[in-house]
């Protein structure tokens, strides 16, 4: 089944589709030939910072659930080089369970601003996290797409899965 765009930026890097699994999950993916998040080539001073277009994209999710979430609630996932059926760099944004809400809830505010293993499982799975202070993702050196220099906002974290 050919599924429509929601959203093409070519001069931001991206396009963003609305994912054939999950009622509101939707999927950012890079418009550049890009394997995965380990790619070199996305800590290039020329890259986008597709992670902060999918920081700015909840909104699909928002419209399809017919509701607005908190920043809290929402969540982007990237597969692990095992977990991955793709070899193309897609980012998924979707909402997160209120059980992983109310934890990260929890252990968020204990973060520090470097990858560290989670105190607990999340849906028995083992992640990393970071707390990022850039609210919108536009210069965070440890999961964006190019390099700019750290500004502190508001904090945030970030989650991700070991497979």
């Amino acid at each position: 089944m050919k599924q429509k765009c929601a959203d093409v930026n070519l001069a931001g890097g991206y396009a963003v589709l609305k994912d054939l699994v999950g009622v509101a999950q939707y999927l950012l993916i890079s418009t550049m030939r890009v394997s995965g998040i380990e790619s070199p080539s996305l800590l290039e001073p020329d890259s986008s910072n597709c992670f902060r277009a999918a920081w700015q994209s909840p909104h699909y999710v928002d419209d399809k659930l017919h509701r607005r979430l908190g920043r809290d609630e929402v969540s982007l996932a990237i597969n692990s080089t095992d977990g991955r059926t793709q070899n193309q760099l897609h980012i998924h944004i979707d909402c997160l369970v209120p059980d992983v809400v109310r934890t990260l809830r929890e252990v968020g505010p204990r973060l520090g601003t470097q990858w560290v293993p989670l105190p607990v499982r999340l849906r028995g799975h083992v992640y990393s996290a970071i707390r990022i202070d850039d609210a919108d993702l536009a210069h965070t050196d440890s999961l964006r797409c190019s390099r700019r220099t750290p500004r502190n906002a508001a904090s945030r974290w970030a989650i991700r899965r070991f497979c």
